[in-house]
């Protein structure tokens, strides 16, 4: 997901996640379903000098080989008004559901700052 933040490719990211998804972000209500979660996406996007870098430290798949946990840490540097930089830190944790064509999408994706 980092090169698509990088890229700033709205329909990249949007196509991880599963139509009835759920992104849950701080400060923000829940974003359910696609047309949603694009709306959150392209909003965090626009905002000036955004960089993110994500470290997943771990992937726990279900013994049923159809639902996965992906668990890690984030890192956001955006820009303020003034051009000062933000930057903002936190845990993150992605569910992921296995697809009838066999590809992976996000079902629940859920963040927490470390302030």
């Amino acid at each position: 997901m980092d090169q698509s933040v990088e890229a700033k490719d709205l329909d990249r990211i949007v196509s991880l996640y599963q139509d009835d998804a759920v992104l849950f972000a701080p400060k923000a209500p829940a974003a359910v379903g696609k047309a949603a979660i694009h709306d959150a996406w392209q909003g965090l996007l626009g905002v000036p000098g955004l960089k993110m870098t994500l470290n997943i430290t771990g992937i726990d798949v279900a013994r049923s080989g159809d639902v996965a946990l992906e668990r890690g840490a984030f890192h956001v540097v955006t820009t303020d008004k003034d051009g000062k930089p933000n930057t903002e830190t936190g845990q993150l944790v992605m569910a992921w559901k296995k697809q009838a064509d066999g590809s992976w999408k996000v079902v629940a994706d859920t963040n927490a700052d470390d302030k």
